[in-house]
This record gives structure tokens, sequence and C-alpha cells, in this order.
């Protein structure tokens, strides 16, 4: 009967340890961590957006500060697509752009200053995951919004 304490204890502990070493966003990093659902005004020039994805798409909305160009990399993988496009109330015409997918690990996108963006993830559709984190990261640069790609405004 001893034993067999032992014994589930030491699998107790085992278990536990497994969990308490499984990483679902950044450790050890402090870097500002945002999840989709959050209100996410003039963030900082360095941060994560944490997408739970369980259902076929889901939106962050985000206003940058000032007129910038932004490094986008995918920091978790999965069978996903992120699409970003400007309000459509100030921008009727525009058209998604994807900045994420399977093909894509990292992009360089201009975004304009006080504007709303709308980043929705969304589940490719031969996905057989009910549940996917997708972590990206966003990287303020110093670069010229002027000679980088912005978000296509079809006019």
């Amino acid at each position: 009967m001893r034993k067999q304490r032992l014994n589930i204890i030491i699998f107790l502990l085992i278990v536990a340890g497994f969990f308490a070493c499984m990483k679902s966003e950044p450790q050890g990093e402090d870097i500002r961590r945002y999840f989709y659902t959050d209100e996410i005004l003039e963030p900082p020039d360095d941060f994560y957006l944490i997408y739970s994805l369980s259902r076929a798409s889901v939106v962050a909305e985000i206003i940058f500060a000032d007129t910038s160009v932004w490094d986008i990399v995918k920091g978790s993988g999965g069978n996903y697509r992120v699409l970003v496009n400007r309000n459509k109330d100030q921008y009727p015409d525009d058209i998604p752009f994807e900045v994420m997918s399977v093909n894509i690990d990292t992009m360089r996108v201009g975004f304009e200053g006080n504007t709303r963006y709308y980043f929705t993830a969304i589940k490719n559709s031969g996905s057989t995951e009910e549940n996917s984190k997708i972590l990206l990261r966003f990287i303020k640069t110093d670069l010229e919004y002027t000679d980088y790609y912005k978000i296509p405004n079809p006019q």
C-alpha cells in the first residue's frame, strides 16, 4: 500500500513537471503581450499578439500611434492565415491583405498612425486542429514609411 502511494506521488510530480514546462506564451521576456480580445491602442515598439483560434476566424483591432514600418514575425506554427485591412468606414474599397500564412514567416508592412486596422486570423479550410494558439510578434523598425509596402488601397 505504501509503495503504491509512493508510485502515485512520483507519477503526479512527473505529470505536474511536464505541464509546468509547456510554453503557450513566450517566457522570460519583458515584451508586452496582447490577446486578440484586448483593446490595442498605441502599442509599444515591440509586442506580441496572441490568438486562441477556436472558431473559423477571430479579429484583433490595433491602432498604431504613428505612421511607421513594422516587422510581423510568426512566433508559432499552425495551419492558419492572418489578413489585415483598415476601417471599412474610412476605407470602403480596401481589400484584406495577407501578412501571415503557412508560407510566410516574416512580413514588413507600413501602417498609418491613428488608423484602425483589423487583423483577422483564419483557420485554413483543411485544418483539423480544434483550438490553435497563434503568436505574432510586432517589431517597429526605423525604416522610412514611404520606402516600404503599405496596406493596399485601390483607388
